[in-house]
């Protein structure tokens, strides 16, 4: 049996036990991070989910825990394959047992302020490779 394919960047491999559960996610992410005030933002627009702190390093840390929480909330619920098709990821399943999900395309989240949206892309990108293991 050959290995499942390593992430590119965007992408997301799942890995599940024999129950079916999530066992193993490999995903290689971007985080944005911006001063907005006196406040640093750390954003992943892959999975829309961002957080802050006082410095750089800091809201870069929040980021990687709450993109850790969204995962862990997603396998606990069993919704973890519908957030990723709603998150713009084309959804499939190589076995029973992988399941990958390729980054299609990344829209914008609605309502986000011109000015939030230039500072994003003024910003540091931080590659981010995140292993989630059971």
């Amino acid at each position: 049996m050959s290995s499942p394919p390593e992430p590119g960047l965007g992408d997301l491999v799942v890995r599940y036990d024999r129950q079916g559960k999530a066992a193993r996610i490999d995903a290689k992410l971007f985080i944005v991070t911006f001063q907005e005030g006196s406040s640093w933002v750390g954003y992943c627009r892959e999975l829309d989910v961002s957080s802050c702190a006082a410095t750089e390093p800091e809201a870069l840390e929040a980021t990687k825990h709450a993109i850790h929480l969204f995962f862990t909330s997603c396998i606990d619920r069993g919704v973890l394959e519908e957030a990723l098709t709603e998150l713009g990821f084309r959804v499939t399943r190589t076995s029973g047992m992988v399941m990958n999900a390729e980054m299609m395309s990344v829209p914008a989240p609605p309502r986000m302020p011109a000015i939030i949206a230039k500072q994003m892309e003024a910003g540091n990108r931080w590659p981010y490779q995140y292993e989630l293991a059971s």
